[in-house]
């Protein structure tokens, strides 16, 4: 089972707007991540850093799946919004995905760049290579290992949901902090995001694959962040 990891990272040299206290804190989680994640790359394929700056020119409005909770605001104190750090993490996924997704590969595992390990090494590990092996088997396409949340297409999705072995067997995911994309669904993901248009990536891969591809999730999640200064929702948040 040939596993490539892509970790998401924000290139230190470009804090653009950030105080230093937010961009401090953006860099300790990032630090940590970086920590956590090099302590298990060498049991895999291959494992790739990708940096990207820090949003704060594109949104390119035209092209998005939900304009009308589009802001131009960097911060905002409303409910339901999408701005530059959205579309620069919608970016920091597809590029992953159309750059890094070699024919030499099973799997590619998108790690974001403020996750860390929340079980042991050994536990991480053999939770990946299990749940990657399982999406083998089962012919499926997507497999979460973080903390699973769900849209609002169905006020109840937990009935959705469906024990398959050791794993559950999921309608879609929200948040994308660490998944797998099994080689099956290499061509139509890559289709889709050369063709639809741009949403949270999260929510985008909710809105083009929620039970219409085989997707599941770890029972628990192997996967948190550290509690800190949030570059796309701009404002602190605790996680652990």
């Amino acid at each position: 089972m040939k596993i490539k990891i892509v970790h998401l990272l924000l290139d230190p040299n470009k804090q653009e707007d950030f105080s230093d206290d937010e961009w401090n804190s953006i860099m300790y989680k990032q630090n940590k991540s970086i920590e956590s994640i090099g302590k298990i790359s060498k049991y895999f394929y291959r494992y790739t850093q990708q940096y990207s700056k820090v949003n704060r020119t594109e949104l390119n409005i035209e092209n998005c799946a939900h304009p009308e909770i589009v802001t131009t605001k960097k911060t905002n104190k409303e409910t339901t919004f999408i701005s530059y750090g959205h579309y620069g993490a919608y970016m920091a996924h597809k590029n992953a995905i159309l750059n890094e997704f070699s024919d030499d590969i099973d799997i590619l595992l998108i790690i974001e760049g403020d996750v860390i390990l929340d079980v042991s090494e050994h536990d991480f590990i053999k939770n990946i290579y299990e749940g990657c092996e399982f999406l083998n088997e089962k012919n499926g396409s997507l497999m979460t290992f973080g903390e699973v949340k769900y849209g609002v297409r169905n006020p109840n999705p937990m009935e959705e949901l469906k024990r398959v072995g050791n794993f559950n067997k999921i309608p879609h995911f929200l948040c994308c902090h660490c998944y797998a994309i099994s080689k099956n669904l290499k061509s139509d993901i890559i289709f889709k995001l050369n063709n639809e248009k741009w949403h949270a990536f999260d929510v985008w891969l909710f809105w083009n694959y929620d039970n219409k591809v085989d997707m599941y999730s770890t029972i628990n999640k192997i996967v948190t962040e550290p509690n800190g200064y949030s570059s796309i929702e701009n404002k602190y948040k605790e996680y652990v």
